[in-house]
């Protein structure tokens, strides 16, 4: 049986790798807060960290330097490679939450 697959890019189309935009892995289709990955993906790295938090986001990880991981909900948000201030790559992963 195969897996099924829950990724998308940025416009809900199926995430293809080295095609699809952002870089960086797809969006998990069963996440919350894909639109704030993306908004936050599209800023500098240091407007992305403000974003975030304002908008609830726990940092778990990183800094800023290399990747940082942030949470809320049933979103995981990574974000990798920044390079001239903006992050390369975004992916998010679905967690999941105990109801």
């Amino acid at each position: 049986m195969s897996k099924k697959n829950y990724l998308i890019d940025r416009d809900g189309n199926p995430y293809i790798e080295n095609e699809s935009s952002p870089a960086g892995g797809g969006l998990d289709k069963r996440c919350d807060y894909n639109k704030e990955a993306v908004h936050a993906f599209d800023l500098d790295v240091y407007d992305c960290a403000d974003y975030l938090d304002e908008n609830g986001f726990e940092l778990v990880e990183g800094s800023g330097y290399l990747m940082e991981v942030w949470e809320k909900g049933n979103t995981r948000i990574v974000l990798e490679d920044p390079i001239d201030g903006l992050y390369g790559y975004v992916h998010t992963e679905y967690i999941k939450t105990k109801k």
